[in-house]
């Protein structure tokens, strides 16, 4: 009786480990959450949301971000913070960057420096609410409702 219920304990802390690995794995590689750090892009994101960061193929520049697309670029003074921009336009060897609907040209940075493309709004500090003749553009789906906003681009 003795070995069974250590054996099955056994079993348990190795499933446990091995799916504590894979949702680190996950979060690492493939998506991860962020919260909004500043109000760069007040008409798409407010300070404070909560925002899922697909990084699948943009780690050491592989993936190229589509003019347009709202990213999570590493700050330049420290590698833990980051900064939520919209891509302008794509060059070479790297994305100029903008701010409010990309109309303002904010910073050029290399393709390796851009950590993955914002997909979902998980969180909104305030609900925001839009016109009816507004609810056909990209731009006013993002606004409706509080959870799991997408962000289309």
């Amino acid at each position: 009786m003795r070995k069974l219920s250590r054996w099955i304990l056994q079993r348990y802390i190795f499933a446990l480990l091995i799916s504590m690995l894979a949702a680190l794995a996950c979060r690492h590689w493939v998506a991860e959450p962020y919260r909004v750090p500043h109000g760069r892009l007040q008409s798409v994101l407010l300070p404070g949301d909560v925002i899922l960061v697909w990084k699948l193929g943009y780690s050491g520049g592989r993936a190229r971000p589509m003019d347009g697309q709202v990213v999570l670029v590493r700050a330049d003074d420290s590698e833990f913070k980051v900064n939520v921009f919209r891509v302008k336009e794509l060059r070479e060897s790297t994305v100029l960057l903008g701010q409010d609907g990309g109309q303002t040209l904010v910073r050029e940075v290399p393709h390796a420096a851009v950590l993955g493309k914002v997909t979902r709004v998980l969180y909104s500090v305030e609900p925001r609410h839009v016109p009816a003749s507004e609810s056909k553009s990209w731009l006013s789906r993002l606004r409706l409702g509080r959870f799991f906003q997408k962000i289309s681009s």
